[in-house]
């Protein structure tokens, strides 16, 4: 049970259901949440109890189970201090990949700002992340997310493709190949991207080598697109390919070669 008033000053959704049921009743109502069955029954008490307290104790394994709630009843008020929470525990070493996980999920809805502060922590330790065992389990969303950075720290995109074929060597949940070779830039030059192929004909994997020619494919239209009529070929910004000399990525060829050999 929860007091109406308390209930639709947090929540667009119990605003909304309030003001219907009073419509159609023409007198004040009175809430009932009993249709919440589907959601956990410790995340609807944390959640009441920050209605009534504008406190929200939790740990990081009940964050999933709140923000579906946040998002479900529309409670930008617990979202915020849920994202303060992630961005804070993301500075912790021990729970950076579940913050990473959480906060750039396929079905998350945070702010672009938790997810930045998220993934700034992820490359400062870029190293110590991938090589985490459970970097296999991260959903695709969330590795795809952090190998679209325009800042990721790699001297090449051969260093991208490479950490994501150590997602996909890694993983045992199916891969969307397509997707995952999507983050690569192929508009890198020819030299880059024959280096890129020598690492694809490595693995025996048809839908991956596919994937990869068609990627190459357009990527090579990117870079010669000016040779021909802007009336032919409508010109499309296309970001630029990640170079950074000055990082050490020896540990990504090392840990690729590795598995490649395995």
């Amino acid at each position: 049970m929860i007091h109406s008033e308390i209930a639709t000053a947090h929540s667009g959704y119990f605003r909304r259901q309030y003001l219907k049921e009073m419509k159609a009743q023409k007198k004040p109502v009175t809430l009932i949440i009993d249709h919440l069955t589907n959601y956990d029954a410790n995340a609807i008490r944390r959640m009441i109890n920050f209605f009534y307290s504008g406190i929200l104790p939790c740990s990081l394994a009940e964050i999933p189970e709140l923000l579906a709630l946040c998002c479900k009843l529309q409670i930008p008020s617990m979202r915020a201090i849920i994202e303060k929470f992630i961005i804070q525990k993301a500075a912790d070493h021990n729970c950076l990949l579940d913050c990473w996980n959480i906060s750039c999920h396929r079905q998350s809805d945070l702010s672009l700002r938790a997810k930045d502060f998220v993934l700034s922590y992820v490359m400062r330790s870029l190293e110590e992340a991938v090589l985490d065992l459970r970097f296999a389990q991260l959903d695709q969303a969330a590795v795809e997310e952090l190998l679209k950075r325009d800042n990721l720290p790699v001297r090449s995109e051969c260093d991208v493709l490479r950490i994501a074929l150590m997602y996909y060597f890694r993983r045992e949940a199916h891969v969307n190949m397509q997707s995952l070779l999507n983050v690569i830039r192929y508009n890198c030059g020819n030299e880059t991207l024959m280096r890129m192929h020598q690492d694809i004909q490595c693995i025996d994997n048809e839908e991956l080598r596919l994937c990869f020619e068609q990627n190459c494919a357009y990527g090579l239209w990117q870079s010669e697109r000016h040779l021909y009529g802007q009336d032919i070929w409508p010109i499309t910004d296309a970001p630029s390919p990640r170079r950074n000399p000055n990082v050490d990525c020896n540990w990504i060829n090392a840990q690729f070669y590795t598995l490649v050999r395995a």
